[in-house]
């Protein structure tokens, strides 16, 4: 007689067992979300203290305004990064400039009076200057002050003050 192979059937699993895998599912998915949220926090903070730094440098020419943006950026950080508060660029008056083949960019920055940033902030405007081949030819530093005007001396008599 030849034997016939029955396949048993599974044993399903009960409700409470269900349950039960559910809610360990359930755990490993907050535990998950929860990693990555912290994570997430972790990454944004570095970024914020300046440990990790994701900006993009450009090493070579010029070869767009971003690419000068990006050059103008980094040597302002490295000249007045400690003293900073806040760099922007003015889209409006940056442009590429034919007669060099190079960039023009304006930025208006606002720098503490002190390396300590526990004084008042002053403003400047920058106007730097780069190269096609990603040089910068000139920066220029101007703080705004305001208008103060010279007490003018009235004399009597002709030109010579007789």
């Amino acid at each position: 007689m030849a034997e016939e192979k029955t396949e048993s059937p599974k044993p399903a699993l009960s409700a409470e067992r269900k349950e039960q895998i559910k809610s360990q599912l359930q755990i490993a998915g907050l535990f998950l979300l929860l990693l990555l949220l912290m994570s997430t926090a972790a990454v944004t903070a570095f970024m914020a203290l300046g440990i990790i730094d994701i900006a993009p440098t450009t090493e070579g020419p010029a070869n767009s305004m971003t690419d000068a943006q990006l050059i103008c950026d980094k040597t302002l950080q490295e000249q007045h990064g400690d003293k900073l508060q806040i760099f922007t660029l003015d889209d409006l008056s940056s442009h590429a400039d034919d007669e060099t083949g190079g960039y023009k960019l304006y930025y208006e920055l606002n720098m503490f009076r002190d390396p300590g940033r526990m004084s008042g902030v002053n403003k400047f405007y920058v106007n730097c200057f780069v190269s096609a081949n990603g040089q910068i030819r000139r920066m220029d530093l101007y703080e705004e002050k305001d208008y103060v005007p010279r007490p003018s001396r009235k004399t009597k008599g002709n030109d010579i003050g007789l």
